[in-house]
Parts: structure tokens; sequence; C-alpha cells
């Protein structure tokens, strides 16, 4: 006989029951934006005292919870917009379908870092939120009983705290969700928080917001939160991460301003700074559990780690300032040798010394490479035999320059080297490169573009760029803004949305043949070191020449140092009168004088005269300021000078520019383009005694330009200078062609 449930088959065996019909509501997951708007009140148990939106991740409406407190209790009741064959769509009260969505879904979204508490109600979970703004409160629908129905599986790899109700129901939800939690891949990392000593049944986070807790003591009760037991599903691959986590016991995890994650490790008795999502961390933890355990974890099981790992130095990590080979602390200023020990020079107004334990985060890229340990007692005369300089004043604007590297601080102004072949120029920038930042490429290339140059900024302190022909606009823009300070930011690799930001200052050295220094915002910026030609009986062979510069190099640095410690000390009586236009520098350089043996004021004459031909150089090779001179000096603008728009500028420029000129590619072709022209050269127009003015007049505001000779005396001798070149050339300029 049967049962009148299955029928027998041959075998023996029954046949499975007829699938099941489906349900007469079909449940509407997001809610259609032309829906109506839910209902008020229940049917029976009338208006709810308490409401709860559930959304999902892009905030788009799934359902509401709502709470019921009639006579003797209450209840929980949940709405969602349905779909009847017969009856069509309507809002319902129904339960969420399986699986069912989590409270809190939009703010799990929008913050992916954030570490997550996991609480038992909606209540509960409204109260944690405010009591822990750091993180991101979520709680699962249809209370203690139902956390299997839950769809857990958005919080894979994320860094959860539950924080349970103080009862035996709240107990058997924890572990249910920590069962639920293992089974995702990554795996989160989970803690269950505890009670705080003896506290009422059923005790939970809305109950510490009513007994008054502040958002300090919850994150008290969270950071004492234990490591939930391995559940049986995923428990090896947890195990493993738990494994690795637990090797973490003496390593500091930290953040920058820009939110990425290091850690700090012990290697061999020192401590070194890693990135944590570098390939340098992630070989420290291999090689930690290869150390401590003999087990050689997978690179899977590593990278779920360093999630966490990551989360935990983001949310719970102190904020670090990170450096590149020097660095300042509470006045001192760092140098990193740069050695696998990890040793540093520590500078300060009272003198020098190398220390093994460094208090700032240096970072160190794959480049660089060690400075040798200084010594005292040389004269840094001893690297005048190493340097093809023409003048006394041009070696003190060369070790001003090295000075300035050493300090942290900038601006820094950008040193260019020009001679013809053979002057030593790619030699001097070597040894400027191995006196402060040395690096398995010392001296490069010009970067592709912005991004390159983005990348060596950040992995290194000096920027050295050899034998190039010219300097493009966008690179002496991009030189200009590193010089003085400015900010750069690109999209990161491998993200649609997020950005790498740098803002920093770096040292800047270039050198090559022709005049580099011809863009007005550069000059400003440059000291520009023209070399002789390198007489034959001073040529040596390479290998002889480094190798007496490395004999000579940790005392040449040692003397660096000296006059470091001098500007350190000497900075804050340092005052100059009518400073030039990069006045730190000039006040650091002055202030070093004395570390260097100079007499007061020689650093800032050589400096003032440098300063004074990197500008006539730069007008000298500005097509525009030669047409301007020409008007002023013969009459074109008239006895007063001009005054006009830009539009009635560009005609007397026309008037007087052949067509050759004319076709040019800096030429204006426009009112705009000649006002940007005019802005950019009025340095230069200055420089020669020609003032440049811009105002507006009338009802209308327009933009009008005076352009005249500052003095009758400098009028004079442009008009004398023109009538020298006109007698010796049968014609004064304008030049044809040239510009940028």
């Amino acid at each position: 006989m049967t049962d009148g449930m299955f029928d027998p088959l041959p075998n023996g065996s029954k046949a499975p029951s007829p699938p099941a019909p489906p349900a007469p509501w079909q449940v509407i997951m997001p809610v259609p934006e032309a829906a109506p708007a839910p209902p008020t009140e229940h049917p029976k148990l009338g208006k709810p005292t308490k409401e709860w939106p559930y959304r999902d991740a892009g905030g788009r409406l799934l359902g509401i919870v709502s709470r019921f407190e009639p006579k003797g209790g209450k209840e929980i009741r949940s709405l969602v917009f349905a779909e009847h064959r017969k009856f069509g769509r309507q809002w319902r009260w129904l339960g969420f379908p399986r699986p069912r969505p989590l409270y809190g879904l939009d703010r799990l979204a929008a913050r992916p870092a954030a570490p997550v508490i996991i609480v038992e109600g909606e209540k509960a979970a409204d109260a944690a939120a405010l009591l822990l703004p750091d993180h991101v409160t979520i709680t699962s629908p249809g209370g203690s009983k139902a956390a299997k129905a839950a769809d857990w599986s958005v919080l894979a790899g994320r860094l959860v705290t539950i924080w349970p109700d103080a009862d035996e129901p709240g107990q058997s939800y924890a572990h249910t969700i920590v069962e639920m939690l293992a089974a995702l891949s990554p795996p989160p990392s989970v803690a269950i928080a505890a009670p705080p000593g003896a506290v009422a049944a059923g005790w939970d986070a809305a109950d510490a917001a009513g007994d008054g807790w502040t958002p300090t003591r919850a994150a008290e009760l969270v950071a004492a939160a234990q490591p939930a037991p391995a559940a049986s599903a995923g428990g090896s691959k947890r195990s493993a991460r738990d494994g690795l986590l637990a090797l973490l016991d003496d390593a500091e995890l930290w953040h920058d301003s820009q939110r990425t994650t290091y850690a700090t490790v012990t290697v061999d008795s020192h401590r070194e700074n890693h990135e944590i999502a570098s390939r340098g961390f992630k070989g420290w933890l291999a090689w930690r559990a290869y150390e401590t355990a003999g087990i050689s974890p997978s690179g899977q099981v590593i990278d779920d780690a360093c999630r966490i790992i990551e989360a935990l130095a983001l949310n719970r990590g102190p904020c670090h300032p990170t450096w590149r080979r020097v660095a300042e602390h509470d006045g001192r200023i760092y140098l990193d040798l740069g050695c696998r020990r990890r040793r540093a020079v520590a500078l300060g107004a009272d003198g020098w010394d190398i220390v093994d334990a460094v208090p700032v985060k240096f970072l160190r890229s794959r480049g660089m490479e060690p400075l040798p340990e200084p010594e005292r007692g040389e004269l840094i005369e001893t690297l005048r035999e190493f340097c093809n300089v023409e003048s006394e004043a041009d070696f003190r604007l060369l070790l001003a320059w090295l000075a300035a590297t050493l300090r942290p601080v900038g601006p820094f102004p950008i040193l260019v080297l020009v001679g013809q072949q053979g002057t030593s120029k790619s030699t001097i920038a070597r040894i400027c490169r191995l006196l402060v930042d040395p690096n398995a490429s010392p001296i490069r290339s010009l970067p592709a573009d912005e991004r390159d140059l983005l990348v060596a900024a950040f992995n290194a302190w000096q920027l050295v760029y050899d034998n190039l022909s010219n300097i493009p606009p966008w690179l002496s823009d991009a030189f200009c803004r590193l010089s003085t300070g400015g900010g750069f930011a690109t999209r990161q690799l491998h993200s649609d949305h997020d950005e790498m930001i740098f803002s920093a200052r770096r040292p800047i050295l270039v050198n090559g043949i022709g005049d580099l220094a011809a863009r007005p915002d550069l000059a400003d910026r440059a000291i520009s070191l023209l070399l002789p030609p390198l007489p034959e009986d001073r040529r040596r062979a390479e290998r002889e020449f480094w190798a007496a510069f490395e004999a000579k190099r940790p005392a040449i640095l040692g003397a660096l140092l000296d006059a470091v410690v001098a500007g350190l000390r000497r900075l804050p009586e340092i005052r100059i009168e009518c400073p030039p236009r990069m006045a730190d520098f000039a006040e650091w350089g002055e202030a070093c004088s004395a570390g260097f043996g100079w007499e007061p004021g020689e650093f800032l004459a050589a400096y003032t005269e440098n300063m004074r031909d990197v500008v006539a150089g730069a007008a000298d090779a500005s097509p525009l300021v030669p047409i301007i001179e020409v008007l002023l000096g013969l009459g074109g603008f008239g006895i007063e000078g001009f005054d006009g728009t830009a539009a009635e500028l560009l005609a007397k420029l026309r008037a007087q520019a052949s067509e050759t000129t004319q076709r040019a590619k800096w030429f204006p072709q426009n009112p705009a383009q000649m006002g940007t022209r005019l802005r950019r050269d009025t340095p230069l127009l200055e420089s020669r005694g020609i003032l440049v003015e811009h105002y507006k007049q009338g009802r209308r505001k327009d933009r009008k330009i005076v352009i005249r000779c500052l003095s009758e005396r400098v009028l004079d001798e442009l008009r004398a200078r023109l009538r020298g070149e006109r007698d010796g050339a049968g014609e004064p300029p304008p030049p044809d062609g040239g510009g940028e």
C-alpha cells in the first residue's frame, strides 16, 4: 500500500512531491518609482509608532518595517510592494522574500572601507549609528531567529563586530551570523562585543544610548570585542587568515592624510614602514608566517588578510605624515641614510649625529640607494675640485642649492646647468644626486607626461633631468608647481573615480646646451649656471674621477651637514630687506653662509646677480619683448607710450612685425591671446624698466593696457641701443619666428 503521497517506483523509491504552486503575491523589489504612496496605517494595528525604510545599495526603496505598540506588547510588520495576477500591484503587509535584505545597505555601499557593526533590530541599529559614527551599523529583518533568511553576502571581506543583545536569543543570533559570514569568500573578520558587566536581560545599543553612553565609551566596547570562534564553513581559510593577523602583535598600523594605509614592522631589530598593499609588506607577512610557524600561506590568504589589515589601519590606526629621504620633526631635520639598518642623521641647531631610532615615517622606493655615513672635520672646498663651475659666485649658488635640498620644506629654486659639450654638466648633476638622494637611475630623460613626473616625484626626493634641448610649456608649468608648491591630481590606476593626489615640493635640477629658463615663470624660480669648457689638463678617466669622489663623499656630506646646522641656528635671526622672488631660499642660503665660511651678504649678492642674469636671458629669448621695445624706442606707441585695448595693441604689433613673425606659433592671433602673452612677459618687461599696467575704463568697464618706460633715462638708453642696432645691422629687430 501507499500512503497516498507517493507512488512506488520500480526500484522501491518514492517519487518527489510536485513543486509548490507559486505564491499569489509576488514581491517587487525595489519599489517602482511610479508606485503609489504606501499606506499610513495597518488595517488592524493602526498607525505605527516607528518606521524603518529598507533601501538597496543605490538608495532605492525595498520596503518598510514598522513597529506597532498595541495593548499588551509590541509587534513588527513588514510592508512591501507586490503584484497579484488578479488584483494587480499594491502595497501589502507581507514579509520580505528570501534572501532578505539588510537594513542599512545604502550606507554600507557608500562607505566600502568602514568597519561594520551588526545589532539585533532596527531601533538598536539607529542608536548604534549615533554612538559609533565611524562605523556602518546594520541589522537583519525578522528578529533573532531569522538571521539565516538574510543576505549577508555584502559583508564579504569586511571588518565586522557583532553587538548582540544581552540574553540567550542575542547570543544565538550572534553565533548564527558568525556561521553565515564564515561561508563568504573572502570571509570577513568578525569579533563579538560582550556586555559591560551586569546589565539587564536584553540590554542592547538602544539601552546604552538611553543610559547616556558617549561615542568614546561605545568605541571602547567595540575595541574590546573578541574574535569570533572559527565556524565550520570556510574554517580552514579563516583559520589561515586569522593566523596571519595574529602575526601583527608588534606591528603599528596607520594611514596618511590621503587615506593610504601602512604598517610599521620589525625587521632584524629595526623598524620599517611599508604600504600594506605593497609587495614589501606582503613579503614580510609571508616570511613571518614561515619564520614563526613554518608555513607558506597562499597568495589568496595573504590578500584576504591584507584587506582586513587595511581596514584596521584606516579605521583604528593613527594618521601620520610620510617623508622621502628628508623629514622634519620637533624642530630637527632627519636625513634617511637609506641603509639596511634604517639609520638617519638628526640635525638641529646644536649639531648633527647619526641615530638608530627615527621618530618620523620614512618611505623608501625601489631605486633608492644608501648614503655613506658622513664624516666630520672637512671643509666644503673639497667639493670644488669635482665641480667645473666658472666663478666663486657660481660655486656658492651650487652649495646653497645643495643645502636647500637638505631641508624638507621649500620652496626650492630650479637649478639649471647650461654649457656646451664637454663642460661636465652631467657629472655635476650626478654629484648633486649622490650627495643628497642617490638613486639607481640618478639622472633621467624628460618624463613623457605629467603622470610620469608625478610618479617620479612621489618616489624620490630630488628630480634630476639630463641633456635637455628645451622644456615644453606643460613641463615648465609643472616644474614651477613642484618648485614653489602646488597640487597634482590624476586618476588612480584600476579605478574609475578615485584620484591620486600629490601636493608637495621637490628640488629639481636640469641641464642642457641651450637656455632652458626661457619662460618667465620658470626664470623667476631658477638658478642658472653657465659652465665653462673643461681644460684638457683637468680631464680624468671616469674610473679615477669617481673613485676619488667616493673617497671624499663622506667628508663632503659632513661639511654640507655642518652648513645646515649653522642655517638652523642662524635662520631665526635672518632678515632681508627687499627680499627677492624666492625669499625663503634666500633667507636659508644667507643663514647657511657662516657654515660655508662666507661673509654676510656674499651669497645674497651672488643670488641677486644670478636672478638678474636669468631674467635678462629670458627677456632676450622672448619674441614679444624686442617688438615692444622697438615700438617704444622708435615712437610706434607715441610720445607717452601705449594706452589702449588688447585689440589695439595687437594691431600695433602686426604693423611692426613681418609676415614670417606673424605666422609664428607664439604670435597672438586674437586680443585674448595678446593679453595672456603680455601678462606672461610682464616681469621680463619690468626687468628692462618698462611698466605694464591693466585697468578698466568707462561705463562698460573696457579693459585697457598701459605700456611705457619707467623713466626718461630708461627711454633714452633704449633709444640709444636701438640706434646702435640700426646703425650696425641696417635695421632693428623684431626677430623673425622664434618663440616657444
